[in-house]
């Protein structure tokens, strides 16, 4: 029974052993490589060995064949897999392209399966003496088993005495200890199968005792090299202090508790340079300076053992400084307290977001402080005044022009013109002052210490005189403006808000009074402003509320007499202001957009009265409408058009778009388009305003309108002035070369009536007709001239009489 167990146990234990090491190394890191190969090879020899064992327990004729699939086969993939570990530990694997690599790896492989191919030479017989059974094998498949032996040991040793090579190249002291280990391993194990290989059986082993075969147990001894490779040197963390702080990133030190520096890593000295140079050891607190106000710097002797933690200045000896990032935690040697301070370089950090502060308050195009920066500067610059009843003069500068060049000349022209407004500013601005840039084409100034309105007024004409040279570019110059606004403290405002509202203010003002001048700020304008607000916000509300009504002035024939058309005007019935004229609302909503909203409810509302008065039976009439510049070039006015016509169901012949000369100026080349798909509805067109442009000669041959109309400031003094009657002339003689109805507007009196007749004016409407009538009167209007069946020239001179 002693040797039964005995027997069991030389069997079974190295196959337990080999399969824990199997499936411990495998699971430490089931993806990595090498543990894969190492976990597939202790399996493999687990797979020797107990073959080993299954061979001692079948009769001798079955044996063989056993043996040969369960000790010969694995022992050949083992081979494979030594060669593919030693490949992947040393690295080669990397040097080599992959078809050689796998030809170099599973050679072994190929070889032991080559022998199947003839089984009759390739046999292995099962000898016994007592316990013990030992094989006879074929020349065949002896020579190939030793040949391939050699080659795996061979090739293997080559392998990791390449990578021994380049790890002391390196200096790779961690590496260079694992592929000695590995070599050891590979030089012990097959010195152990070869010496056992060629004895059967030892003289002192009892007959009796049944054992495996000795010379299997070197693939043992190799795996315990392999894994103690792996473990010591690879999975474990043991790596030495020393080590640890020549392969460390950051700078790493050891100071007593005196702050005196006993030790540094190369980092350190790459840091701070060799401080092996120093004529004497060095204090830590002598480099680094707090960044902060939370970073310690243990500097007088009770505070010598405070740890290092926070940003500090490095001021090496180069005279660079570099920023850590510091933290340090006590330790114990021999007995004696040092710290182990480690400092994480972030110069590359720190600077970073340097620039991005500055980047955060200043502009990047002029490198002038931006609104930012200008709204916490007047903050603290009014702090600072206000203690010592100090003045501060705001200054914004607005310029005049800038978006014309800037779309005329393209955008890289218009950031060079800036730059140059920037340099001006600077030459011209006060010692104390500082300048910005809020954005767009407006600067700004904070003037200190501005205690009279003269030195106010003074800077400013500085400024225009900066103005006066040209900007010059490529031989080209560009000339510009400003228009400046200023507000005082503490005369106009107490709160930098204020200040700022108040001198953008003055500055609209200065633009809407003619541009290139300076406006001090003055209530006056605050209220005009409230007032202009206050009236916006009626203007919107009375939109909602229906407090805009439609007027209506005939225009009439004047061949005929009869009215043939209408204008439809405006008018503002203001609940509590009572009736508001048009020219103190309409230029407000044409600056502030509002314009665009009243244009499309006149169209809508315009339409529905031309319905009704349809429906009504009366004989058709032309409404004219008049378009503001925003609404014309308004991108959805043209959809908005076609529905109102297809929604109210007019005829378009019926409806005529009126459009200043200004209006069709502003676009020059998609003006024409828009009128071609406005008249492709069967829409007229007219030019307004007639003759007051400078280009009206030009409007009257490129764009497609049906008629013009001339202005009433030549239809005044018709019957008086020649000039204005010469010019109307001109007008109606060209207008009916070219095809174009006209009609005049602000006829008032018999005279101008005939003189036009007899000029040969189309169509005519003034006060003389009759003035701008409600929807209701005119309608009893068109009743009468109907019911009377005549002229309506004799009638309305009667009215008018």
């Amino acid at each position: 029974m002693f040797y039964f167990l005995l027997s069991l146990s030389l069997f079974l234990t190295p196959v337990f052993i080999l399969f824990y090491m199997a499936v411990e190394t495998l699971q430490r890191n089931k993806r990595d490589r090498l543990n894969q190969c190492a976990s597939l090879f202790f399996f493999s020899a687990m797979l020797m060995l107990f073959g080993n064992f299954m061979t001692s327990l079948f009769t001798v004729p079955f044996s063989g064949k056993i043996s040969y699939l369960f000790i010969y086969l694995p022992a050949f993939a083992a081979m494979c897999l030594l060669i593919r570990f030693c490949a992947l530990l040393s690295e080669r694997d990397r040097a080599m392209s992959r078809p050689l690599l796998l030809i170099l790896c599973y050679a072994p492989l190929l070889s032991g399966l080559s022998t199947l191919l003839f089984p009759q030479w390739s046999y292995i017989e099962i000898a016994e003496i007592g316990g013990w059974r030992y094989h006879e094998v074929s020349p065949l498949l002896m020579g190939v088993t030793v040949v391939t032996a050699v080659y795996t040991m061979g090739l293997s040793l080559y392998l990791v005495g390449a990578g021994l090579r380049e790890a002391a190249a390196l200096q790779l002291k961690l590496k260079r200890k694992q592929l000695q280990m590995v070599m050891w391993g590979v030089g012990l194990g097959g010195a152990w199968a070869v010496l056992l290989a060629s004895h059967k059986r030892f003289s002192i082993v009892p007959d009796d005792l049944w054992m495996p075969d000795l010379s299997m147990f070197g693939v043992l001894i190799y795996a315990f090299f392999m894994r103690y490779a792996m473990m010591k040197y690879d999975f474990l963390l043991s790596i030495e202090r020393k080590i640890l702080c020549e392969m460390s990133p950051v700078s790493i030190l050891i100071v007593d508790r005196n702050g005196i520096i006993r030790e540094t890593n190369a980092q350190t000295e790459a840091m701070l340079g060799p401080l092996h140079q120093e004529p004497a050891m060095r204090r830590l607190d002598e480099w680094l300076t707090p960044c902060e106000e939370d970073a310690a710097k243990p500097a007088e002797d009770s505070q010598r053992e405070a740890l290092y933690r926070g940003e500090y200045a490095v001021h090496n000896r180069q005279g660079d400084i570099r920023f850590v990032r510091a933290d340090s935690e006590f330790i114990y040697t021999a007995g004696e307290r040092f710290q182990c301070v480690a400092l994480l370089d972030i110069t590359e950090t720190k600077l970073a977001e340097a620039k991005n502060r500055h980047l955060a308050y200043h502009d990047t195009l002029t490198d002038l402080p931006n609104r930012f920066m200008f709204q916490q500067r007047l903050q603290e610059s009014l702090s600072a005044v206000k203690h010592h009843q100090g003045s501060i003069a705001v200054i914004l500068i607005g310029l005049d022009g800038f978006k014309k060049v800037n779309d005329s000349q393209g955008h890289h022209v218009g950031d060079l013109l800036l730059q140059h407004v920037a340099d001006i500013l600077l030459k011209r601005a006060a010692l104390d002052a500082t300048v910005f840039r809020l954005g767009g084409d407006e600067f700004a100034m904070i003037v200190p210490h501005s205690e009279s309105q003269a030195s106010i007024s003074e800077l400013c004409h500085d400024i225009f005189e900066g103005f006066q040279a040209p900007f010059l570019y490529k031989d080209k110059s560009y000339y510009i403006s400003a228009s400046v606004g200023v507000s005082l403290f503490p005369e106009h405002g107490q709160q930098a808000e204020q200040l700022l509202q108040f001198a953008d203010l003055a500055m609209y003002h200065a633009k809407q009074s003619g541009r290139n001048r300076y406006v001090l700020y003055d209530p006056f304008i605050h209220r005009e402003e409230q007032e202009r607000f206050r009236m916006d916000g009626w203007i919107r509300k009375g939109l909602k509320q229906g407090e805009f009504a439609l007027h209506y002035q005939p225009q009439v024939d004047m061949e005929s007499g009869r009215v043939t058309g209408t204008e439809a005007l405006i008018r503002w019935h203001h609940p509590e202001e009572g009736l508001i004229p048009p020219n103190e609302f309409i230029p407000l909503a044409e600056e502030s957009g509002t314009i665009v909203d009243i244009g499309y409810w006149v169209l809508d509302t315009a339409c529905e009265q031309l319905r009704k008065w349809m429906e009504a039976g009366y004989a058709p009439l032309c409404i004219s409408i008049n378009l503001s510049a925003k609404q014309f070039l308004d991108p959805k006015f043209p959809d908005v058009l076609a529905d109102t016509l297809n929604r109210t169901g007019i005829e378009p012949s019926l409806l005529c778009l009126e459009i200043t000369e200004r209006t069709a100026m502003l676009d020059k080349g998609g003006c024409a388009d828009i009128c071609r798909e406005i008249m492709s509805f069967g829409v007229k067109l007219s030019i307004d305003d007639f003759g007051t442009g400078y280009s009206s000669l030009v409007l009257l041959k490129q764009l497609p309108v049906h008629s013009i109309k001339i202005d009433r400031s030549f239809v005044i003094e018709l019957e008086t002035n020649d000039s204005d009657r010469a010019i109307i002339i001109a007008m109606i003689a060209m207008s009916h070369n070219l095809g174009k109805k006209v009609v005049a507007e602000g006829v008032e009196e018999l005279g101008q009536w005939n003189m036009l007749a007899r000029l040969g004016c189309d169509e005519v409407q003034g006060y003389f007709v009759s003035r701008p009538l409600p929807a209701d009167e005119f309608v009893r209007f068109l009743a009468r001239e109907r019911q009377q069946g005549i002229s309506v020239m004799p009638l309305a001179y009667h009215m008018h009489k």
